[in-house]
């Protein structure tokens, strides 16, 4: 098994389904300190099998928190932090939040994806 996990379905024909990532899986999209091969033919995947990606609200704080701090510590300059964050607001994630119709009993993804080396089950 690779390092990310999928939706059922999501990579393998059928109905494209959803993913759900963490702020560790989209940073190595973003940084280019971060980036590799198998993120990036995983994401590219994903987007062109029509998968919809979603993640949970604090994914939004938790990027953008990391963005910022790369950007005070120097490891980004402000216009590659910029760039970052404009890429993340194109990625078109959707926000999961647990009051939203799609997180619903069954209605939630299987496997939440991470960078991590662990895939990690939700409900089912």
């Amino acid at each position: 098994m690779t390092a990310f996990g999928f939706a059922s379905n999501a990579l393998h024909g059928g109905h494209p389904g959803r993913v759900c990532v963490d702020a560790s899986l989209v940073l190595h999209v973003l940084l280019p300190d971060e980036r590799d091969a198998a993120t990036d033919a995983l994401w590219t995947k994903w987007i062109g099998s029509g998968v919809q990606i979603i993640g949970p609200v604090l994914l939004y704080a938790e990027v953008t928190s990391v963005l910022r701090l790369r950007v005070a510590t120097g490891r980004l300059t402000d216009d590659e932090g910029e760039a970052a964050f404009s890429a993340f607001n194109r990625q078109g994630i959707v926000k999961l939040d647990r009051d939203d119709p799609i997180s619903g009993p069954g209605n939630l993804p299987s496997v939440t994806a991470s960078a991590g080396r662990m895939t990690r089950r939700i409900w089912h």
